[in-house]
């Protein structure tokens, strides 16, 4: 008897070995059972830690891993995201996206914890959810940056489309965003973003060196599209303006609508740039946009005569002969035009030899018969 009990004790050890699970079976067994505490003791025993690799990718689509993940700490976390495969830590992000339940938190470790390759392998469709944009809320400024930089563009675009969308304000956020990416990053972002109230906030708080470095990433559209939101806004946007017109090119100052040019925030803009930058920025207007500049400066209820003449002296023969002559009868215009005949004869001679002759005979009179009567303090020039 007694060597028949050791024999069977014998082979049900034997069995145990042949047929013991090994982990990743021990992982799906808990998947399967629904058993979330027994899940988080497997993933975050340090003894595990060497298998993680081999646990079946689409486990990690259960929410069952997602409720074991919520009872690890923040160190089993990051150790075991080190252990992951491309495929299971999309898997797990994608989970965590589409969460009805709010995973931010969760989404926000993962992320941090992730290298460039595992970044690299989430769906762009995640960085439309709501808690993918809520995980980058909780982000470290430095780890934003390192994670942006791991972004490919269409995943940059995609989120960079859901913060500006978003109903809250996402300005903070948005301006580091922009202030990690790279051009081409910079240049996948949709056209449409820029007329948003998010990004303008987010440009608001960008430094000039930097708004300079992302300027030079933008396409035309997407230019035009950010100069457009910024003179149509109702608050004074004149000072972030002529930040942006100063950085630009030729190209995107040309992309820039003629009707822009007529805004009061445009007015505003032009009198904060200095005389050097103004000089290239005129060469690079179209005939409309000039002369809907000229006509802004020149209807001005407040005295933009100085600017105007330093416009007027940086001009081309065509911009000249764009402008209207009812603006060559303002008072703007007369007392710019005196400044250049006193300063800059020759210029003074350029604009008169260029403008529109079709009715310029009563324009240049209206011009002599305000110049020949002095101002305050002034004595009439002889003419």
């Amino acid at each position: 008897m007694r060597r028949l009990f050791f024999a069977g004790l014998l082979y049900f050890q034997l069995f145990n070995i042949a047929y013991a699970q090994t982990f990743s079976e021990q992982i799906d067994a808990a998947v399967q059972g629904g058993n979330t505490s027994t899940l988080a003791t497997l993933l975050s025993d340090p003894a595990n830690q060497d298998q993680i690799g081999t646990i079946d990718a689409n486990d990690f689509k259960s929410p069952y891993m997602i409720g074991a993940f919520n009872q690890i700490s923040q160190n089993d976390v990051t150790k075991i995201m080190s252990n992951l495969g491309t495929t299971q830590y999309s898997n797990l992000v994608d989970s965590l996206s589409a969460n009805p339940n709010d995973t931010s938190t969760l989404l926000s470790s993962v992320l941090t914890s992730a290298d460039k390759n595992q970044i690299d392998s989430i769906s762009p469709d995640d960085f439309k959810t709501k808690n993918m944009v809520g995980a980058f809320n909780q982000i470290s400024t430095s780890n934003l940056s390192t994670i942006t930089n791991s972004l490919g563009t269409q995943q940059y675009s995609n989120l960079v489309d859901s913060l500006t969308a978003n109903p809250n304000d996402t300005s903070t956020l948005l301006s580091n965003i922009l202030t990690a990416a790279s051009g081409t990053q910079i240049g996948a972002i949709s056209p449409d973003d820029f007329k948003t109230k998010n990004m303008m906030g987010a440009f608001n708080q960008i430094s000039t060196n930097n708004l300079s470095t992302i300027i030079n990433s933008l396409g035309t559209q997407q230019y035009s599209n950010l100069v457009d939101s910024l003179t149509s806004n109702p608050n004074d946007t004149s000072t972030l303006l002529s930040n942006i017109l100063t950085a630009a090119s030729g190209t995107q100052i040309g992309s820039i609508s003629p009707d822009d040019f007529k805004t009061k925030n445009m007015v505003g803009a032009f009198n904060q740039i200095s005389t050097n930058n103004l000089s290239t920025i005129i060469t690079s207007l179209g005939s409309q946009q000039y002369s809907n500049l000229v006509d802004s400066l020149s209807s001005n209820p407040n005295d933009t005569s100085t600017l105007l003449s330093n416009i007027l002296t940086a001009a081309s023969g065509t911009q000249i002969g764009s402008i209207s002559n009812d603006d060559f009868t303002s008072k703007n215009m007369t007392n710019a035009l005196s400044e250049i005949k006193k300063d800059n004869p020759n210029a003074y001679n350029f604009i008169e030899t260029n403008r529109n002759t079709n009715t310029t005979t009563q324009a240049l009179d209206s011009f002599k018969t305000q110049e020949s009567s002095p101002l305050v303090g002034e004595t009439a020039p002889d003419l």
